[in-house]
């Protein structure tokens, strides 16, 4: 029997609204839009979700607090569920970086490899994400919101829907079966 995960991306933080990558270096908290964005949400998630699973940055974590506590439901951090690693492109924007649109290009065909930087590759985040649904599919949950980053979302559609997306919006959430 396949499992329910529905997939959120955290609330706005000031990096998203100013376009700065954040990566993992940056650790930052949603701001007052985030915070609205997320209790926004909530009423596209199901009342029949049994945990909510967070990226232990602080943005993801934030968003996660407000879900579980919503729905009052177990609050678990995996750091699976973490943003790709930029290395020491994080706390830029794309045209600060040489080379940038290139590498925003590389990005959005999740064709990247952030090792030269400190960073990590697409393989790495891929791997990461493999192991928290191999143990979610392991799992006793039927039923789970797990909030997380962009570069996440996206591979995740790709490996669960096969579709390839450019991004998504903060406080989205999606469906997807495991």
């Amino acid at each position: 029997m396949k499992k329910i995960l529905y997939l959120v991306r955290h609330g706005q933080t000031d990096f998203n609204k100013t376009h700065r990558l954040q990566g993992t270096k940056f650790n930052e908290s949603l701001n007052e839009q985030g915070v609205k964005e997320i209790q926004d949400c909530l009423r596209n998630l199901p009342r029949d979700i049994e945990v909510v699973f967070s990226s232990d940055l602080e943005r993801s974590l934030s968003s996660a607090k407000i879900i579980s506590s919503h729905f009052n439901k177990p609050l678990v951090i995996r750091e699976e569920l973490r943003e790709r690693d930029f290395g020491s492109l994080a706390g830029k924007t794309w045209d600060e970086i040489p080379s940038g649109r290139e590498l925003q290009s590389l990005d959005k065909a999740l064709a990247y490899d952030y090792r030269p930087y400190g960073g990590e590759s697409v393989q790495d985040a891929t791997a990461r994400l493999e192991k928290f649904l191999n143990e979610l599919r392991a799992s006793k949950y039927e039923t789970a919101v797990a909030v997380t980053h962009n570069g996440i979302f996206r591979l995740a559609h790709k490996l669960l829907k096969e579709q390839h997306i450019a991004g998504v919006e903060n406080a989205s959430a999606h469906k997807f079966e495991v």
